[in-house]
């Protein structure tokens, strides 16, 4: 890859706080993406728009214009999951973003528990979901077995990564007497 080269990636999950959960991963990973010189979106797929913060880099999925003009772009697509419940609207967006590269994370612990339980039908929608991305990021080696062995998606396709993003810290304006 061209060094020189900015990257432009599409973050999509849960916006913006203090919803917690992913939001906590998205927000701090768009703002490293920003902060190291590339450039990031989000797309928030919610329906109350009036959720959005002010921010440019937010678009609304309902705002097709904007829509249109991503799927145009050479964006990298990351999608960030719990536990793929809403399995039909990844699969309509990993399709929508057919022409980019696509990353998906799946955070929760529990689906693992919830992959032992599912149907084999279950298991083969997820596995031709699944097989939109380029490659599916789990936080734990766990996950990483329950998809190659369960569904039997190429472990080389499947990467670990812890979900933690350090924080910006400094001590500038801590407030010592509020720890509790």
């Amino acid at each position: 890859m061209n060094k020189n080269k900015r990257l432009s990636v599409l973050l999509v999950g849960s916006y913006p706080l203090p919803y917690g959960g992913i939001s906590v991963h998205v927000e701090r990973l768009y703002k490293f993406i920003i902060n190291s010189g590339d450039e990031c979106q989000i797309l928030f797929t919610g329906f109350n728009q009036s959720k959005l913060i002010k921010n440019d880099g937010i678009v609304w999925i309902f705002n097709i214009v904007k829509l249109l003009k991503l799927k145009k772009t050479d964006t990298i697509v990351h999608i960030h999951v719990s536990a793929l419940r809403n399995l039909i609207k990844i699969y309509l967006l990993s399709r929508f973003f057919k022409n980019q590269s696509k990353l998906i994370t799946i955070h929760s612990g529990t689906f693992n528990k919830k992959l032992n339980k599912q149907s084999k039908f279950k298991h083969l929608l997820l596995r031709k979901v699944l097989g939109n991305f380029n490659y599916i990021i789990t936080v734990n080696t766990e996950q990483k077995q329950l998809l190659s062995s369960i569904l039997r998606i190429n472990s080389d396709k499947i990467v670990v990564i812890p979900a933690f993003i350090h924080p910006i810290s400094s001590n500038e304006n801590f407030d010592y007497k509020n720890i509790s």
